[in-house]
């Protein structure tokens, strides 16, 4: 019995433990608003990890001591489920895995707000670059044309082309 009673207290101890990381996580998620991309993923990291852990926490950490495999005694089993029926401890750890479950749904609308914000700024970087590329383009285009026109070779111009244009607008040999 003292071994059943001290199972149900690891159980809540397991149940307060991740219910205060759950809530440290929804205060570190708070506070992390407004900070730049890279921060806003790391942040995002870390409350994934976190929210890992206290599923684990949840499953390895009440689930198992809610389970009558520890003391396979059939007095004992009835006992330890009485116990923890009259505990509600799982309704607690129901409880706790819906405010994880929750904590879960934050972190992927986090994620959401993430990839729309890195997709936004590669598209302005994508229109700054553009804009650069255009505005280089049109300072080297006449600069260019100029250059090209006499870097003609004379050796390229036909004699007999000039001579007769020179004639038809009146310009003499």
């Amino acid at each position: 019995m003292t071994l059943v009673a001290i199972l149900v207290v690891a159980a809540f101890a397991v149940l307060h433990r991740s219910r205060s990381r759950a809530y440290r996580a929804l205060e570190d998620h708070s506070r992390s608003r407004g900070e730049s991309i890279d921060q806003s993923r790391q942040t995002f990291t870390l409350l994934t990890d976190e929210m890992g852990e206290i599923q684990l926490d949840l499953s390895f950490g009440v689930e198992a001591y809610i389970d009558s495999v520890l003391i396979p005694d059939n007095l004992m089993q009835l006992f330890r489920a009485s116990l923890y029926d009259q505990l509600a401890v799982e309704g607690a750890a129901a409880n706790t895995a819906r405010m994880v479950e929750r904590l879960g749904t934050v972190i992927q609308s986090r994620s959401a707000a993430l990839i729309g914000a890195g997709q936004e700024a590669r598209e302005r970087q994508d229109r700054v670059l553009t804009s650069l590329f255009a505005v280089v383009s049109a300072v080297a285009i006449p600069p260019t044309l100029l250059l090209a026109f006499f870097s003609v070779n004379s050796s390229d111009i036909d004699p007999h082309l000039l001579v007769s244009l020179a004639q038809r607008r009146g310009f003499r040999e």
